[in-house]
């Protein structure tokens, strides 16, 4: 899977801002891990090569290293054994072994037994305006979803692998999408065609367009009536879904709905959780999707059962 490039407009926005912060000869935190505006202010002030090195070398860090941002900061000047160490101690960071790791559930519309609530169900056709919205092309295989997929991702810097976007299913999204390493992935919805033909017992695969009396229509555009060819996808919502989380660490959260138009994912609904920690035992979370018969009114809460009375710390996001 190919990593969605970067605009460079805004990789280069980026590295204004490092810059900037750079010359204004802000100070690493202590404790904190070395981040790439560090490397670039060491870099400015006129630190050598091989100091830059022994330092990343024996910090912790948390780095974007992007083909794309690796290329920027070429252009920066940074010399390329600093650019080797900073992958090299990524990855050493990334292979490093917890000492322990837990099981975390998400219990998923727990308590609600209507079907119709346990399910999402998405018209196969994109709606012309979210369409010229997300840029698709004119082509219907182009305008359509092919399927639904719940997502529980970490967002936990030191927490994303180095290439994150190849390592999810969902990196080839041509729309922003928060770095993350997905802990759980469902997809799967089936394709229906509700109403007039089912009752006639007529199942027609993905694509296919039939006039409003039934009959089907090969290479033509259908006609208006019930019958039109329209379908939906429909995702069956799991009870649970789980994952196995490091101990004593925090993980921040996000739990959410994403749409597949070919070959990309488009994240339509997510909820947010910060600062989730597991330890000694499994740990329970849950989250309630509403609105599963129309994608408009769609949603997702995201829950920590322990922390809930105390007002919780979740975040609910909807599409720009």
């Amino acid at each position: 899977m190919q990593s969605h490039p970067v605009h460079r407009s805004v990789v280069l926005g980026m590295l204004l801002l490092i810059t900037a912060a750079a010359l204004a000869g802000s100070e690493q935190v202590a404790g904190k891990p070395l981040q790439l505006e560090d490397v670039v202010r060491l870099h400015v002030a006129g630190t050598a090569a091989q100091e830059l090195i022994e330092t990343i070398r024996a910090s912790d860090v948390e780095f974007e290293l992007s083909p794309e941002m690796l290329e920027e900061l070429r252009r920066t000047g940074l010399p390329e054994p600093v650019l080797e160490a900073m992958i090299g101690r990524q990855r050493e960071m990334a292979a490093t072994e917890p000492e322990c790791t837990r099981r975390l559930q998400v219990l998923l519309n727990p308590g609600v037994t209507k079907a119709k609530q346990r399910r999402i169900r998405v018209d196969d056709e994109v709606d012309p305006l979210l369409a010229l919205d997300w840029e698709l092309g004119n082509a219907p295989d182009q305008r359509r979803f092919v399927d639904v997929a719940i997502f529980l991702a970490c967002r936990s810097s030191t927490h994303v692998p180095d290439g994150w976007r190849g390592a999810s299913p969902m990196g080839v999204d041509p729309r922003p999408i928060a770095r993350h390493r997905i802990l759980a992935f469902a997809p799967g919805a089936h394709w229906s065609k509700t109403g007039f033909l089912r009752r006639f017992g007529i199942v027609p695969t993905l694509g296919t367009r039939y006039t409003n009396r039934g009959e089907q229509v090969v290479g033509g555009a259908s006609l208006g009536g019930v019958g039109k060819g329209r379908g939906a996808l429909v995702l069956e919502i799991p009870p649970v879904i789980e994952a196995e989380l490091e101990c004593g660490v925090e993980h921040d959260l996000s739990l959410g709905i994403a749409l597949q138009v070919k070959d990309g994912y488009y994240v339509w609904r997510v909820s947010e959780l910060d600062g989730v920690v597991v330890d000694d035992a499994p740990r329970t979370l849950e989250a309630r999707i509403t609105g599963g018969s129309r994608l408009d009114a769609l949603d997702v809460e995201f829950n920590d059962l322990e922390a809930k009375k105390a007002g919780g710390r979740k975040r609910r996001i909807r599409p720009d």
